[in-house]
């Protein structure tokens, strides 16, 4: 997802950042829209 998802984020009942990039990552946390990491970075 990217800042170009959030006209449709900002649509539903329930948004879910999903694989956000930094900038809608940020967005996600301040608005608590839940964020879902299918493909987590290893360490």
């Amino acid at each position: 997802d990217s800042m170009n998802d959030v006209p449709l984020l900002e649509k539903v009942d329930h948004p879910v950042a999903t694989n956000p990039d930094p900038r809608l990552r940020a967005l996600a946390q301040q608005r608590g829209w839940r964020i879902l990491d299918l493909f987590p970075s290893t360490p």
